[in-house]
């Protein structure tokens, strides 16, 4: 394979002091250059480094050789050329024919350079992609415009790192006996070489042409983001695989260099000539090319509101809330608000004169009355013409309705139920309000069938709330077995403030828990003569509390629960089976 070697040059000592051993002071200008090492990569692989070892060992200047080799090895990768970078998306593709037409580049970023050979020849570099290629365009004042040997070569720092070495890629548009050719190459070592050579496996990627207008030669060229060429990149031990082109997705930097030649005549590099000296290190002379994302389109839509469509049980005072699909320019755009009849309500304009909401991070909505609504009134907000950060409008106007009450209990939520019978006489009253409350307001109650009124813990409300919705009523003692209560809600205040219309009333029955009591003896662990003759015990009782012929024995049936509720999960001895028959039989005994 073809290999170059590390060729030295050293002139004359800037001394004429030796060391006594022989070897020279490095006390003389000592250059390098390299031909076939191709970047700092090569020089570290083991193979070079034992021929530069061997170098170093025949040569007297190996001194010289390992401070050079060690200082273009440590030093650091530097930035790409300042204020050359340029992104641009297009969303209609030029025609690469050599001919720019009047709008096909607009889309383009450009910039203007003169070329860094002695001619100083003026240029104008056109940069832009669409969704799936890189488009590149270069126009150059030209007295013989599109004449032969006309090109212009674009190398690529793929991994932005300011060195041309393995991997990077590189393409021409070449004006070559009056037909335009687009080359393909990658760099394999420091020797670019063709995409589609047989060992390499790749193909070639894009297109160019060259033309001429007035006094002006045109480059076009276009050139895959991702072309997919995949393979071999360097016959080393062991191979080098890759990417041939750059390989590149929205957001992604690409280094650059243009090389221009007009005819034979090489006009030089921009943003920099290649050194003297092959320099690996040499970022100065890219300048950067930024992938530009396509342009947002997307009209911007309300994702979410408060209240919702539909809603009732709203409070007077509430704060109206909108979340939009995306981020927005908080100056633009309107929202309303009027109530049933049509009539506009007031909006605070607090944040932004005329716009009626505000937003902190430009995606929320806060939409606030200047004043509380009315209890009882249906209400509609529109939003309509706000734009997102990119200019897009809505599409069309959102709309949606709430209306305005005062807060209630909700029915289906209530427990026990209205009308519930056999409820256990130790139950605990839950109630769910329709929206928060002040739970420092109105009051909760309990009454028997004859009015007398039962204590409850958390006085003086009677009631109590952890989230400020769900309300838990506790008697303060177990209820009468076989006795009908009412509870009672009312004036509870919602956060506005604003009070319950009307009382909220519901009644309930307590049973002597016979199902549960036969469940239990189940669990007893009582010989099967004796568990099968209480339960059918307890089955009368409960056959007759059904019927309404219940006489009230709970002193006796207390006693039993107790036991029970003692004994749960063991075993009783006959003694204690019998004293809960005897005690049941009792209890049937009053019936």
């Amino acid at each position: 394979m073809y290999q170059r070697a590390l060729v030295l040059i050293w002139q004359k000592p800037l001394t004429s002091e030796w060391h006594s051993d022989g070897i020279p002071s490095c006390q003389f200008s000592c250059k390098f250059r390299t031909e076939g090492f191709g970047s700092p990569r090569a020089f570290a692989s083991k193979a070079y480094h034992k021929r530069i070892v061997e170098l170093m060992r025949k040569s007297v200047l190996g001194i010289c050789i390992a401070v050079v080799i060690i200082a273009l090895i440590a030093a650091p990768v530097q930035a790409h050329a300042e204020g050359v970078s340029l992104s641009a998306f297009t969303s209609t593709p030029p025609t690469i024919d050599g001919n720019m037409g009047p709008s096909e580049w607009a889309a383009a970023d450009t910039i203007d350079f003169v070329s860094t050979g002695p001619e100083h020849v003026a240029h104008t570099l056109y940069v832009m992609n669409d969704m799936n290629n890189l488009y590149l365009a270069v126009t150059r004042d030209d007295s013989t415009p599109a004449t032969a040997a006309d090109w212009v070569t674009f190398v690529f720092d793929n991994n932005n790192n300011g060195v041309i070495e393995t991997g990077d890629d590189r393409i021409s548009a070449i004006l070559a006996l009056g037909s335009p050719v687009f080359t393909d190459m990658f760099y394999s070592g420091a020797i670019p070489v063709s995409d589609e050579g047989w060992q390499y496996g790749g193909t070639v990627d894009g297109s160019a042409a060259v033309g001429a207008q007035g006094t002006y030669t045109i480059f076009e060229i276009s050139h895959p983001l991702h072309s997919g060429d995949y393979g071999l990149l360097y016959w080393d031990d062991p191979i080098t695989l890759g990417y041939h082109d750059i390989n590149l997705i929205f957001g992604d930097t690409v280094g650059f260099n243009i090389e221009t030649y007009d005819g034979s005549y090489d006009l030089g590099d921009w943003p920099a000539p290649h050194p003297a000296v092959w320099d690996f290190n040499w970022a100065m002379g890219f300048g950067d090319i930024i992938i530009a994302n396509p342009p947002d389109t997307t009209a911007p839509s309300v994702d979410s509101v408060y209240p919702a469509d539909g809603a009732t049980n709203v409070p007077a005072c509430v704060t109206i809330t909108a979340t939009m699909s995306e981020k927005i320019n908080q100056c633009t755009g309107t929202v309303t608000m009027v109530d049933s009849t049509g009539s506009p309500v007031e909006l605070s304009d607090d944040c932004k004169t005329d716009i009626y909401y505000c937003t902190d991070d430009y995606q929320h909505l806060t939409i606030q009355p200047t004043s509380d609504l009315t209890i009882g009134e249906t209400y509609t907000v529109t939003i309509q013409e706000i734009e997102d950060q990119c200019g897009n409008p809505m599409e069309t106007a959102y709309s949606w309705s709430f209306t305005v009450t005062s807060p209630s209990v909700d029915s289906d939520s209530i427990y026990p139920a209205d009308g519930a019978t056999n409820v256990p006489v130790d139950v605990m009253i839950t109630a769910t309000m329709s929206e928060k409350i002040n739970k420092c307001s109105g009051s909760a109650t309990l009454v028997d069938s004859n009015g007398v009124a039962v204590a409850l813990n958390r006085p003086p409300y009677g009631y109590d709330t952890t989230d400020w919705i769900h309300l838990t009523i506790q008697p303060t003692a177990t209820l009468t077995i076989g006795e009908t209560y009412t509870v009672t809600i009312q004036e509870i205040e919602n956060s506005c403030g604003d009070p319950m219309e009307t009382a909220y009333s519901w009644s309930f029955c307590t049973g002597s828990q016979m199902t549960y009591l036969i469940d239990t003896v189940d669990m007893l662990g009582l010989p099967p003569d004796i568990e099968e003759e209480l339960i059918e015990i307890l089955t009368d009782i409960q056959m007759l509390i059904e019927k309404g012929k219940y006489i009230p024995a709970e002193k006796n049936l207390n006693a039993f629960i107790k036991v029970v509720n003692v004994q749960e999960g063991k075993s009783l001895t006959t003694t204690e089976a019998d004293k809960l028959i005897a005690i049941a039989q009792e209890i049937i005994a009053s019936i």
